[in-house]
């Protein structure tokens, strides 16, 4: 699994890219480790809420 913080870095750059085109071909390139992150985020968000 090397190179998986540069595809989240990369991920997290393009959720605040203003160009939805390119948003969605990064989210659908990777989109399992994207739904991934979601589950930590909620989890961490129930966890501090």
């Amino acid at each position: 699994m090397a190179g998986v913080g540069n595809e989240g870095d990369q991920i997290f750059q393009a959720a605040f890219l203003p160009e939805l085109s390119l948003r969605q071909a990064v989210l659908r390139k990777s989109s399992k480790m994207n739904q991934g992150v979601l589950r930590y985020f909620k989890a961490e968000y129930r966890e501090q809420g």
